[in-house]
């Protein structure tokens, strides 16, 4: 919370300063305690307590007591009141924490990504409106990563049949699952969801069953205008968003993770709060190796996330650079396809309709 970089002074310089306020509470701990019950304070012996009001200068500052504490074996301990005493508040948060507390959110998937300091969480944003057919990309993203949210895009866009996301199978606040028809159950992809669960994002209920299956977009005197777009995409815009738009993103390795928040927002179903991913996507669904292993699983370990998805084709990359007490606390899923991932990603699992070959 209070450095990060990647190598170690700045951390040396936080240990250093906490060790000697740590050092001079207990040297006024000790004087204290010495002039209260007789001893020695700066070399002077006393053989009983003093008289009187006790000096400024060997008296115990009340903050001073308040923060210090001698461990049994005489250590002094550094508390968490000390450091916030000392440091001052914490220099870095956890920018995602507002984002995991929120509980089960539809199209919002943990991601993991690669800084110059280290890995770090980056939480993926998507959301559905009414609108023209278009996708927007906010978070200042590069080429790349732009790149990626439209392969996603794609991949989901052809594969919605099969992920039960066709046009005339909606999921409505009534019916839940992935991709279930309205007042039905769940389709390919998705479970019945009970009473009381969290309608999906990309439901319109019976008014949007009326309508055709799509939202319509009004024109600017008020009229009723031809929606554009096609497919999941027909009357409707969709926003990606990687918060902290203040620090530039790129890179090839968020495909995954953008797939399945474009699955959740559209099916209603929320992905697993203790799962993050990493990993590119082809048009085609293989989930593709990536870089950056080691420092992304042990950004998931410090961030308490308890499984991760990572391309089958970076298990070597797993075995060999990250850490054995990292490996054993983690539970890691090599997915080759992204039917491994949505398979993992999803509580109950995610099954895709695909058409039986003859």
């Amino acid at each position: 919370s209070y450095t990060r970089e990647a190598g170690v002074r700045g951390l040396q310089r936080c240990l250093a300063s906490l060790c000697r306020a740590a050092a001079v509470h207990a040297a006024q701990a000790s004087d204290h305690k010495a002039v209260e019950g007789g001893g020695i304070v700066g070399g002077v012996v006393l053989a009983s307590p003093p008289e009187g009001p006790v000096s400024r200068n060997t008296a115990l500052h009340p903050a001073a007591a308040a923060l210090s504490r001698i461990g049994p074996d005489g250590v002094p301990v550094v508390t968490r009141e000390l450091i916030e005493k000392v440091l001052g508040p914490p220099r870095y948060d956890g920018a995602s924490d507002d984002l995991r507390s929120s509980g089960l959110v539809p199209g919002v998937v943990a991601g993991l990504s690669w800084t110059a300091v280290g890995g770090d969480i980056m939480y993926i944003e998507a959301a559905v409106m009414p609108g023209a057919g278009s996708l927007q990309l906010t978070g200042q993203l590069g080429d790349v990563i732009k790149e990626s949210a439209h392969i996603a895009m794609s991949w989901v866009q052809s594969h919605a049949a099969a992920l039960g996301l066709t046009g005339d199978s909606i999921p409505s606040p009534e019916s839940g699952g992935g991709g279930g028809s309205v007042g039905g159950s769940g389709g390919a992809g998705g479970r019945r969801r009970g009473e009381g669960s969290p309608p999906g994002m990309y439901a319109a209920g019976a008014s949007l069953k009326a309508q055709g299956g799509h939202w319509p977009v009004r024109g600017h005197h008020g009229g009723d205008v031809s929606p554009g777009g096609h497919g999941l995409l027909r009357g409707r815009n969709v926003h990606i968003h990687l918060p902290q738009g203040a620090i530039p993103k790129d890179g090839p390795s968020a495909g995954v993770t953008m797939c399945c928040a474009l699955v959740s927002l559209f099916s209603g179903r929320p992905v697993r709060v203790d799962t993050a991913m990493t990993g590119e996507v082809s048009l085609r669904g293989l989930v593709l190796p990536v870089g950056g292993i080691k420092e992304k699983l042990i950004a998931a370990h410090q961030n308490g996330i308890a499984r991760v998805l990572v391309p089958a084709r970076n298990l070597s990359d797993v075995e060999h650079e990250v850490p054995e007490s990292v490996r054993a606390e983690l539970k890691i899923v090599p997915c080759a396809t992204m039917a491994d991932v949505l398979e993992n990603a999803f509580e109950g699992g995610y099954r895709l309709a695909m058409p039986s070959k003859l």
